[in-house]
């Protein structure tokens, strides 16, 4: 089996683990092809899915946003992942055109090569990631419960 290389340089700002080996910073990482081709989805684009790339928003209309990132064609920011809260348009989100922003590849749209962005994922990883801090520092926290599921 061919093996590719990468050199995670800047990549990883901490040890990381690859199937239980631990490398330091900046190790010389070797992965399988399949490996790296079976943990991202390649798009027709020349982009992977679930990957974070920087973009500038150059339109909006009433349910999303159009982001250049520099791809072969246009990626699409839809409303409903514009926020993790509810908001009517974009611009209650700050996206506005000319606005540099970094945005996750979610999903491309077969028919027309539109890549779906994301930014509602990256605000849920940095929220889960303030409850791991506040968890960690054993902080008292007050919230307010706003669904609940219930027994019939």
């Amino acid at each position: 089996m061919r093996e590719a290389q990468f050199f995670l340089n800047s990549l990883f700002s901490s040890p990381i683990s690859v199937h239980g080996e631990v490398y330091p910073n900046r190790a010389l990482v070797h992965f399988s092809l399949p490996l790296c081709f079976g943990v991202f989805e390649w798009t027709g684009n020349g982009c992977w899915l679930c990957f974070q790339v920087k973009g500038t928003v150059f339109a909006t209309d009433n349910s999303g946003a159009y982001v250049d990132i520099t791809a072969k064609s246009t990626a699409y920011l839809p409303l409903h992942e514009a926020c993790i809260h509810r908001i009517k348009n974009v611009e209650e989100a700050g996206i506005i055109p000319g606005v540099r922003e970094e945005f996750m590849i979610i999903d491309e749209n077969q028919a027309d090569d539109t890549l779906i962005l994301s930014l509602r994922s990256i605000q849920y990883d940095i929220a889960w990631e303030r409850c791991r801090q506040l968890k960690a520092e054993d902080a008292v926290v007050k919230g307010k419960v706003g669904f609940a599921n219930s027994e019939t």
